[in-house]
């Protein structure tokens, strides 16, 4: 894997620019089929945390959502270090965590929502009609 791909369905000055960080790209295709499903969506694949960081300073996304299995960094120092950039971006993790040690892990980071592993396309809709609501 590269390291970067680019998924759009269409440019747009409205365009919804979502980053995924995941060197498992395999276990989203349905959600990234369900977020594609919305032809305002520009979806940037990091395999690495360092680089969703430096995609994240750059192009300001949306959305990002984080797996919990990546190689450089743990999902949640990467989630505090995009904290840090944007306090409002909305976050969404893949975690094998419980609730509660969850809840713990990222206290500190503000809200953090969870994702199952793997995501399906019903998930990517439920991250879209959110995040339109937010953003519109």
């Amino acid at each position: 894997m590269s390291g970067i791909g680019v998924l759009s369905t269409r440019e747009s000055y409205k365009m919804l620019k979502i980053i995924l960080v995941s060197n498992r790209e395999k276990i989203f295709d349905s959600f990234i089929a369900g977020l594609q499903s919305n032809q305002d969506v520009q979806i940037e694949i990091c395999s690495k945390a360092h680089c969703a960081i430096d995609m994240t300073r750059r192009h300001s996304p949306q959305l990002v959502v984080i797996d919990y299995h990546l190689e450089d960094m743990s999902h949640v120092r990467l989630a505090d270090t995009l904290r840090k950039l944007d306090a409002d971006m909305p976050l969404y993790m893949l975690t094998t965590m419980d609730e509660e040690y969850f809840r713990q892990a990222t206290a500190d980071i503000g809200q953090v929502y969870r994702l199952p592993s793997p995501p399906f396309a019903g998930d990517a809709h439920g991250v879209l009609q959110q995040l339109q609501a937010t953003v519109c």
